[in-house]
């Protein structure tokens, strides 16, 4: 992983996965990087927090939308408006207690045990890595996070920017997950290749592992200028690779 600068999944049992290696030193600036991470105010660190939230929020939305939920769709929209400063009024959890249940029906949960989730949790899992590995090649510490900040999460910052790509996953699974359908190897590489599909970055089409990189690299001009708002962040489009 380190020669070549690669990230590499490995899986569990079931195949899903369970664990990811990334390459160190990667970056020719990283202790400026960490130093930036280190000495962000909790002020600031908020503002980017809400600008993640309402971003969420906004692509679970136009999820809904695209998957005909049009009520659902404006309900979910109204709590973005409400995102306060690090999210002090908590409208994501709120928001998303809703939000599955007009994409997956009122008896869906995330704590089950189904195909559903399985195929949920292996997409998270790809841009989780996807970001990670973004992360670290641009000289980060995954392990620092804006939000998240769990003393065993290796992943903290990814975790915090994944947040306005899981819809992306959520829509997959609403058209390919129906009911009865296993989740095996072919739905596995169909989520792998996500990362190549059409998502909005900047009012322009891109890739979703192209946007990525944009999120990343605003993150840093965010962190040189000390500037919260010149964080960039993907909405969603239809299912489509991106051509």
């Amino acid at each position: 992983a380190n020669e070549f600068g690669i990230g590499v999944i490995t899986t569990d049992e079931r195949h899903l996965p369970s664990g990811i290696l990334l390459p160190l030193n990667q970056h020719y600036s990283q202790l400026e990087r960490v130093n930036s991470q280190v000495t962000q105010s909790s002020p600031f660190k908020k503002q980017l927090w809400q600008k993640v939230v309402i971003s969420k929020i906004a692509n679970q939305s136009i999820c809904l939308e695209l998957s005909g939920q049009t009520d659902g769709a404006g309900h979910i929209l109204g709590f973005a408006s409400r995102v306060k400063s690090g999210d002090s009024t908590h409208m994501e959890s709120l928001a998303a207690r809703y939000y599955f249940q007009y994409l997956f029906g009122t008896d869906f949960s995330r704590r089950d045990e189904t195909e559903l989730n399985k195929a949920l949790n292996y997409g998270y899992s790809i841009l989780r890595s996807a970001i990670a590995r973004e992360l670290v090649v641009s000289g980060f510490v995954t392990s620092l996070g804006i939000h998240h900040c769990n003393q065993f999460n290796n992943f903290n910052l990814s975790d915090d920017f994944i947040e306005s790509y899981r819809p992306l996953v959520d829509l997959w699974a609403y058209y390919h997950m129906t009911s009865g359908v296993v989740f095996s190897k072919y739905e596995k590489y169909r989520l792998v290749a996500l990362l190549n599909h059409s998502i909005q970055h900047s009012d322009k089409n891109t890739s979703v592992y192209n946007s990525i990189r944009e999120t990343v690299k605003s993150y840093v001009i965010c962190l040189n200028a000390k500037d919260s708002s010149l964080l960039t962040l993907p909405k969603l489009n239809k299912l489509r690779i991106h051509n």
